[in-house]
């Protein structure tokens, strides 16, 4: 294999390329950005939980041992990234909560034998392949 396709398998395999290393940084690189914390082992908290609302923004280290982090979760929030990933449904069983507490009790017995027909009418079918 000659230099120049060495050095084109080295780019595809993410060795020697200084344009990626500087967007993958480790977790002490991320001491005293805004929004992160002062010290190697706060930072490295704060990303691990970043990183579980977004896998795609930590992997590993091509050289030594530990993780790197993509340089877009400097300007990430944990509270605002809850939020996006808060699920619809969240707001579906507030309103179901709050509706079935402004109904009388009368209500709320019809509601509740209903629902109990429909899952124990549900559980009787016979499973279907799909």
């Amino acid at each position: 294999m000659d230099n120049n396709m060495q050095h084109q398998a080295g780019t595809l395999s993410g060795e020697d390329n200084s344009r990626e290393d500087s967007t993958w940084l480790t977790a002490a690189e991320f001491v005293g950005m805004d929004g992160m914390p002062g010290t190697p082992k706060g930072a490295r908290l704060r990303l691990e939980k970043l990183a579980e609302l977004h896998p795609e923004i930590r992997r590993k280290r091509t050289s030594g041992k530990g993780f790197v982090y993509h340089i877009s979760a400097a300007g990430m929030s944990l509270k605002s990234e809850r939020e996006a990933v808060k699920l619809p449904s969240d707001e579906k069983l507030a309103l179901l909560t709050e509706l079935f507490r402004a109904m009388s009790p009368a209500a709320r017995d019809r509601l509740l034998k209903l629902a109990l027909e429909q899952v124990a009418e549900e559980l009787g079918k016979p499973e279907r392949d799909e």
